[in-house]
């Protein structure tokens, strides 16, 4: 059987047009895992934003929508501009109701407002819908939508705090002991951080793994 290759493709989305590095390289205790991989630069579709907007795809919506965060983090009056115009590109591409709501969330939640502009937003939207008479974002639901946001957001970096908390214990324990039983694996994956740190500090006096578990 034959095996295609495997290509992998970053995208850097940050505002340093000199910044591209091609691989990463992970090490540990002596050995290395490194991935190359082809860039792509956001920022050099600056000047191709309307090939960009010509293109009846959903990721290049996406990419108009980081590149409105890079070019208009200063001027808040530009960025309302910009994003009403990525919403209104939405409903003029004929995609489904459920497209919509998704594309949308991801613009509002990349291209955010101050306060005193969401409002004029707001009725934007809601003339846009009236203009397209339909009815897909109601006011209350995008409240809904940024709620919801906002707690997956929080969950997801406590989530990824603990994990990494876990995984710098495990090493710690994995340096000082060598060997890490399974069922302690088990323990710290289930611990929460209150309790990955009290370990974290014990593995410093310990002399043995039960004394840090104890």
């Amino acid at each position: 059987m034959r095996r295609l290759p495997i290509i992998s493709i970053a995208i850097l989305i940050d505002d340093d047009p000199n910044w591209r590095i091609n691989h990463y390289r992970e090490e540990c205790f002596g050995t290395y895992l490194e991935v190359g991989y082809i860039v792509v630069k956001l920022l050099d579709y600056q000047h191709r934003r309307q090939e960009l907007a010509a293109i009846n795809n959903r990721f290049a919506i996406i990419m108009l929508a980081q590149l409105t965060v890079l070019e208009t983090k200063h001027n808040p009056i530009v960025r309302l501009k910009a994003k009403t115009a990525l919403t209104r590109l939405l409903y003029e591409r004929g995609y489904s109701r459920q497209d919509i709501i998704q594309l949308f969330t991801l613009i509002d939640w990349l291209v955010t407002l101050p306060e005193e502009l969401v409002i004029k937003y707001n009725e934007t939207l809601k003339e846009i819908e009236e203009e397209k008479q339909v009815d897909f974002i109601t006011t209350p639901e995008r409240v809904g939508i940024q709620k919801g946001i906002q707690q997956g957001f929080q969950q997801g970096l406590k989530t990824g705090l603990q994990k990494g908390e876990a995984a710098l214990l495990i090493r710690l324990l994995q340096h000082r002991f060598h060997h890490l039983p399974s069922n302690y694996l088990t323990r710290i994956q289930q611990a929460d951080s209150n309790t990955l740190l009290i370990w974290g500090e014990r593995v410093l006096d310990a002399n043995t793994l039960e004394e840090v578990f104890e």
